[in-house]
């Protein structure tokens, strides 16, 4: 079951698993529960902070980091895992995002996708009838680091709209 997703320095994703059941090796093909796609395994990590060490199998009850998987999602089931694990909680606000001046909304809106994968409360919604990237998240807190995160990740200082309910 995958319960992160994330990003390495190289910028490869990553997502994070707990074997429930069986076994996992490099290049194995894993059925994705959601659309019945097929995705390799490329690495197998296990992680200690930020250092990780690989390794070519892993068994249940490891909890591991895996690259090749581009359609995963938190809380999905994978291979036999059955269903998914979705948040209980759904975003309440909705912004727009002010972009500075020179910065394009299209390659801008492929970069924070990345962030909507690694965080199933954040949803991004490009709005064609207002040429604006919209976000729809749980609160301030959320903006606010959302806010630095773009920042240090993606060199670019956002501002956000007024907020509004969903």
């Amino acid at each position: 079951r995958v319960f992160k997703i994330s990003r390495d320095d190289q910028g490869n994703r990553i997502s994070h698993l707990k074997i429930t059941g069986g076994n996992l090796k490099v290049k194995s093909l894993l059925t994705n529960q959601t659309d019945q796609s097929e995705e390799k395994v490329d690495q197998i990590r296990i992680y200690s902070g930020t250092k990780y060490e690989l390794t070519d199998c892993v068994s249940a009850g490891s909890i591991c980091a895996v690259t090749g998987l581009m359609k995963t999602l938190p809380g999905q089931g994978i291979g036999r895992e059955q269903g998914e694990k979705l948040p209980v909680l759904e975003p309440v606000l909705n912004y727009s995002i002010i972009l500075p001046t020179g910065c394009d909304e299209g390659p801008f809106l492929e970069k924070i996708r990345q962030l909507e994968e690694e965080d199933p409360l954040l949803h991004i919604v490009w709005s064609t009838q207002h040429k604006e990237i919209w976000i729809q998240l749980m609160g301030e807190v959320q903006l606010e680091t959302l806010q630095m995160i773009i920042k240090s990740r993606f060199g670019v200082v956002v501002e956000f709209g007024e907020g509004a309910i969903l």
